[in-house]
């Protein structure tokens, strides 16, 4: 088999469920210490060897989405040949996919997500086994706990059997979920062009190679294999301690970064160029101060949070396992456990709150579902341009739509939709005494 020389990289798609988060802008797009998350996907398969990827883009404001990830790739200086193509309707991976048929030719070729920063670690034994197995084909699988909501492999020894899309509970053919990158050859792509383009025409397509063939293999990998994903908003707390605990290592300060001397920085940091810290001002790292971010007198930033560029931290703010995005402004908060997009402002007092009273998981709603977070401490997730009163507080597991205002003394208890007021109207009474 000749060794793979392309790559297709899955960026289309409405991200819906990533709400409050992408509104106008696809979820890997979102920088992690630095970089689009995008990029990181595209570096690791540079360092597999792989250098033609073509981004398989959505075609919904798509002058939008096209700019911020090619601008924002054409500023990195990748030693890659991309190609951006268009799915101009959401029909699905499998039609996406069929938009780089011509490109990728009589090529064996890679497909993976936009959001596998960990591709270099996957596809290496993936290669190897296609190498001495004599198979066609290879997919990469890991155990989970919850079969039924994931795509679930059928196997005999290394063989694949059978691919079973969210099987019901009890019908699961194993507990092996597919991992989303996929070793495929050329003559998997007429398959997928017969199927009808709806959203499970590529498991469709790969389970009619698989009989035609007989000759996919899988790759487990150990249950210690981060699990990468950007499904929910919420992800990005998963992403960004991978790629923190992978890349950020040592005190990295620019030299026109301005460190008052009673400030202290402790741990792996990065300090861009025209940061501020100033008295009192303290970093315990891992963290990420973009450039141009102040850090006033007394505020903490700690445990893995990542401070946008040109962001105020605020005075007497702590900001805990955070990601906060550009030009937001805090004075006077407590932010834990919590996502902020570009643009918000923070009145003096606004708090989120980031564990329930019993210490049980916290459930967030998603497209009207209730959805297990998986984490005892997560605290909000933000839209852009949101605005808060003083002395507001916002509880676990509650998003905000992007330009809401909330007024002064509330509570948020429920998610907001996008450009909301929303205040509390409380009965106040004034009389002599």
């Amino acid at each position: 088999m000749t060794i793979t020389t392309k790559a297709v990289v899955l960026a289309a798609g409405q991200s819906s469920r990533f709400w409050p988060l992408a509104v106008d802008q696809h979820k890997s797009s979102y920088e992690i210490i630095g970089k689009p998350v995008i990029q990181y996907t595209i570096e690791a398969l540079i360092r597999c060897g792989i250098t033609d990827v073509a981004i398989i883009q959505s075609g919904n404001d798509s002058s939008i989405q096209d700019r911020l990830i090619q601008d924002r790739l054409g500023h990195a200086n990748l030693s890659a040949n991309i190609e951006y193509l268009t799915q101009k309707t959401p029909k699905g991976m499998g039609d996406a996919i069929l938009q780089a048929k011509d490109w990728i030719g009589e090529y064996s070729f890679v497909v993976t997500n936009a959001d596998q920063v960990n591709a270099d670690e996957l596809l290496p034994p993936m290669f190897d086994k296609l190498q001495w197995s004599g198979c066609r084909a290879a997919l990469s699988a890991q155990e989970t706990d919850t079969p039924w909501n994931y795509g679930i492999l059928g196997l005999n020894r290394d063989r694949v059997k059978r691919i079973v899309e969210k099987p019901a509970k009890g019908e699961e053919p194993s507990n092996l979920m597919v991992i989303g990158v996929y070793l495929l050859p050329s003559d998997f792509l007429p398959i997928l062009a017969r199927q009808a383009h709806d959203h499970y025409s590529f498991e469709n397509a790969i389970q009619e190679h698989i009989d035609a063939y007989d000759a996919t293999t899988s790759v487990i990998y150990p249950p210690d294999t981060p699990e990468i994903t950007l499904k929910f908003p919420w992800h990005l707390f998963r992403l960004n301690r991978y790629l923190i605990t992978r890349f950020l290592k040592g005190k990295n300060i620019h030299p026109d970064a301005i460190l008052s001397p009673h400030s202290l920085v402790h741990g792996d940091v990065w300090i861009g160029a025209g940061v501020r810290m100033f008295e009192n001002a303290v970093v315990k790292g891992p963290a990420y101060i973009s450039k141009g971010a102040i850090l006033g007198n007394n505020s903490l930033v700690r445990d893995y949070s990542y401070i946008g560029k040109n962001t105020i931290v605020g005075f007497g703010t702590e900001i805990k396992h955070s990601i906060l995005y550009d030009q937001i402004e805090t004075h006077a908060n407590y932010i834990g456990d919590s996502i902020v997009d570009s643009g918000c402002g923070f009145g003096a007092g606004t708090v989120t709150a980031n564990r329930r009273l019993d210490r049980a998981n916290i459930l967030s709603r998603v497209k009207g579902k209730r959805i297990d977070s998986g984490m005892s401490f997560f605290g909000t997730v933000i839209g852009k341009d949101v605005k808060t009163g003083i002395q507001s507080g916002i509880m676990p597991g509650v998003k905000i739509g992007q330009k809401c205002r909330i007024g002064a003394n509330t509570m948020v208890t429920k998610d907001l939709s996008d450009s909301h007021l929303y205040y509390d109207k409380s009965n106040v009474v004034t009389r002599p005494i």
